[in-house]
């Protein structure tokens, strides 16, 4: 529909919201900006990993072994509006191939997106695991395990960091969104290959570099 004649679309999850006022004030997308037009962007729900066989997918890219079997999230998603109709078409393709498959229900929209990407070169950019990212000022110090991401609700002044660990998740998306990024965004394309560990660390590793208030 577009509404607000807008060049670019972002949705998030009602997970990014559901503190009530702790989004850090009232506006969503300070620097819109940084949202690619050619592609969708999708953030990674976890690291590449040797256990889950990401290597393997690349011969089956129709596949589900449940929840963490995919790496990619449905949480947030960002694109130019050209890019979303060619987008949503490849969806409805994929969708398609899972129910001539049977292997997972429509439910679990991760493994459908991310098979989207995997099977369409130039539609879509994951966000590296490794990419550059601003680190917090100390305020997860206190709250438990910083790893999970839930903890970013408690610092309201950073517009939505993550973790000190340089976590790259969905949640990341609010900080790069409030505060125009912090430092340059690397992406990479599925659809040309999963690379071993080997081959490229930092997919499946954070350079972890924590920095002092």
């Amino acid at each position: 529909m577009n509404p607000f004649d807008s060049p670019k679309y972002v949705y998030m999850n009602v997970g990014l919201f559901r503190e009530g006022p702790h989004f850090c004030g009232k506006t969503v997308v300070r620097h819109p900006e940084v949202i690619l037009e050619d592609r969708i962007v999708l953030y990674p729900y976890r690291a590449l990993s040797v256990e889950w066989k990401d290597v393997d997918r690349d011969s089956d890219p129709i596949w589900s072994q449940g929840f963490w079997s995919h790496y990619t999230t449905g949480g947030f998603i960002s694109g130019g509006v050209d890019a979303w109709p060619r987008f949503l078409d490849k969806i409805e393709e994929s969708i398609q191939l899972y129910d001539e498959k049977g292997v997972v229900g429509l439910h679990d929209d991760q493994v459908v997106m991310q098979s989207t990407c995997m099977r369409n070169p130039g539609s879509c950019y994951v966000v590296r695991w490794d990419s550059p990212f601003g680190y917090g000022n100390g305020c997860f110090r206190d709250v438990g395990d910083p790893t999970t991401g839930y903890a970013l609700h408690t610092c309201l002044e950073n517009g939505g960091r993550t973790s000190e660990s340089g976590m790259n998740n969905f949640f990341s998306s609010k900080f790069r969104l409030w505060h125009d990024g912090d430092a340059d965004t690397m992406y990479w394309d599925p659809a040309l290959g999963t690379p071993t560990e080997d081959e490229d660390p930092g997919l499946y590793h954070i350079p972890v570099e924590i920095k002092e208030a």
